[in-house]
């Protein structure tokens, strides 16, 4: 796990990482791809067999690390930590990817690493399993004690505290001195949401928690 830190390090200041590798017992063999989007992640070479339909083309099981160079004007970079890796493959972001480039572009850091409560790709984050999650809970731990001064967004999603409370303690603790941020909404974002129609299927209600949670009637 030291040794993939510093290759990580090493792949961050050249992207050219398409033939690097660790090899090891646990982690069989990782592989380092390039993006065409100035950066590179790192991959498992375990597959899904039968193939999972949502992840196309690109079917690695496990992704344990992304990272985008933005050459923005902060010298501080920036870590993401997410619930689990979604469809982004080196060779197209996903929805989530994008949004994640455009906030912290936006908020002038220098690039953004990501990292994951669990590093199962799979966009129905539902379907994660615990058992899995041994190694990379152990590569979480060396990674950030290797990033004592980085900042850090927690960014799982609204109501995973409950049903991942263990996951989610476990690595705050390990950042409990790093400066912590959230993604939020702000005010122009709760005027609209306020002064809106809102349609009652549940579906619309799950970034409010719940629809019995936050719907009221709102006089005009």
């Amino acid at each position: 796990l030291e040794e993939l830190c510093v290759r990580i390090n090493e792949a961050k200041r050249h992207f050219n990482c398409s033939n690097a590798k660790v090899d090891g017992f646990e982690f069989k063999t990782l592989d380092f791809l390039s993006m065409p989007f100035n950066g590179f992640a790192v991959f498992s070479q375990e597959e899904y067999n039968p193939k999972l339909e949502k992840l196309d083309d690109y079917q690695k099981k496990y992704r344990y690390y992304y990272y985008e160079d933005f050459r923005g004007p902060e010298e501080k970079g920036v870590i993401i930590i997410m619930f689990n890796p979604s469809s982004a493959s080196p060779y197209k972001r996903d929805k989530i990817i994008k949004n994640c480039n455009w906030l912290m572009r936006k908020s002038g850091y220098k690039d953004m690493e990501i990292i994951n409560l669990f590093a199962d790709r799979n966009p129905s984050a539902s379907k994660i399993k615990r058992k899995s999650n041994e190694l990379n809970k152990k590569f979480l731990e060396v990674f950030l004690k290797n990033r004592p001064d980085s900042d850090i967004v927690f960014a799982w999603g609204y109501g995973k505290e409950d049903k991942y409370e263990a996951e989610i303690n476990y690595v705050k603790n390990l950042v409990k001195n790093n400066p912590q941020y959230i993604i939020s909404v702000n005010q122009k974002g709760i005027d609209k949401i306020c002064s809106g129609s809102h349609h009652p299927a549940p579906t619309a209600w799950t970034n409010f928690g719940n629809f019995y949670l936050a719907a009221e009637l709102k006089k005009l």
